[in-house]
């Protein structure tokens, strides 16, 4: 990937905070604790063409900043699209799953007769509010 700067969270560069340069393999992996959901921050063209990024780790708090070419842009913006698609995956799954749980608590309270018309009706009609008022 090429050189990046590295600087803790809260400094700047008028901070006068020490700035650390280091190769980076890939834009998604941080290179001061390796976790992989680096996320972007910014970013702007440079005359040179290439895209100027701010990036944070949100485990380490660790940004940094690199010039990037648009190839590994376009390789950072595809992991971060299929690490999306797996997260709504996850997500429908848990849906799925919560509401296929859900349907079988109230197939149990049908069979036990303890659903009644009452409990659909609006909660200011419900006897059940009334009693607790």
């Amino acid at each position: 990937m090429g050189e990046l700067t590295l600087r803790k969270s809260g400094d700047t560069e008028s901070s006068g905070a020490r700035s650390t340069v280091v190769q980076m393999p890939g834009l998604e992996i941080c290179p001061s604790c390796d976790s992989a959901y680096v996320q972007a921050l910014s970013s702007s063209r440079q005359k040179n063409g290439r895209l100027a990024l701010e990036l944070r780790c949100p485990e380490c708090e660790v940004r940094m900043c690199v010039a990037a070419t648009d190839a590994q842009v376009v390789a950072y913006e595809e992991l971060c699209d299929a690490g999306r698609e797996e997260m709504k995956r996850a997500y429908d799954r848990c849906v799925a799953e919560s509401l296929e749980a859900l349907a079988g608590v109230l197939a149990r309270a049908l069979a036990l007769d303890l659903v009644t018309a009452d409990d659909f009706a609006g909660p200011l009609r419900s006897p059940v509010v009334r009693r607790l008022r």
